[in-house]
């Protein structure tokens, strides 16, 4: 800050007379140098969509029985700008990994981590799934608070929807990506593997919004997390000083 030098008055029409013996004003000049807080909290709707089967261009009835679903997971991150929203759709295809939530911690992290890479003004995030198992454990809970560390991206709230529910947006982005699958199986293509499943996802132009990866799950030792009482919480929070949960009625 700083006084600036006096601001001596001035008429639209002046004559030279008057400028002389003229009393400066004074004013005073300070400058605050603020950071732009572009920071902001996105939304992360997740579900494993039902298990993919294969598909072959040419197909034997017999070819239909028997066969062993694909597994993939749909994470869905729904930001808003001004007055509009955005939503960005992660997919990790895993085929025959087993759906637990060792699994789920490590798909959250490396979505987490894809979207701080693409999104840096990003800080916080709340997520919403339903009530599945691999969801709704102390497992999964006890990771999260690590994953916000590595990731540089604060995981604040969990909020559980009923059994079935408040998956819309990933059942319609699934509902779009197995049309495209079915298209590329019907330009001649076979989709046997998750490995198909990426070259059809990415054909044309891929499916607006959506970025899809082959993922190979680590192996890690499952550590079981009681929580008493833990069907009766729907609502998580991760604070500083703790895990604090609600009870829904």
């Amino acid at each position: 800050m700083d006084y600036a030098m006096k601001f001596l008055p001035l008429k639209f029409r002046e004559r030279q007379s008057d400028w002389f013996g003229q009393t400066g004003l004074s004013w005073h000049v300070l400058v605050v140098i603020s950071r732009s807080n572009d920071s902001f909290k996105v939304l992360i709707v997740m579900d494993y969509a039902m298990k993919f089967l294969p598909l072959k261009f040419r197909e034997r009835q017999s070819d239909w029985f028997g066969q062993t679903g694909l597994s993939w997971h749909v994470l869905v991150v729904i930001s808003r700008s001004n007055d509009s929203f955005k939503l960005s759709t992660y997919v990790h295809l895993m085929g025959n990994n087993k759906q637990e939530a060792t699994t789920v911690i490590q798909i959250i992290e490396n979505a987490i981590s894809t979207l701080q890479h693409q999104f840096p003004n990003v800080d916080t995030c709340f997520l919403r799934s339903d009530n599945a198992g691999y969801y709704h454990c102390g497992r999964l809970w006890e990771a999260i608070p690590g994953i916000s560390t590595r990731t540089g991206i604060h995981i604040q709230r969990y909020d559980y929807s009923e059994a079935q529910c408040g998956k819309s947006y990933c059942d319609a982005k699934t509902a779009h990506m197995r049309a495209k699958l079915r298209a590329y199986a019907a330009s001649g293509k076979n989709v046997m593997t998750t490995y198909d499943m990426y070259e059809g996802l990415k054909t044309g132009g891929g499916v607006n919004g959506v970025q899809a990866c082959v993922a190979k799950v680590g192996s890690c030792n499952s550590i079981t997390v009681s929580v008493q009482l833990i069907a009766q919480l729907s609502n998580v929070e991760f604070r500083k000083d703790g895990t604090y949960a609600w009870r829904g009625y």
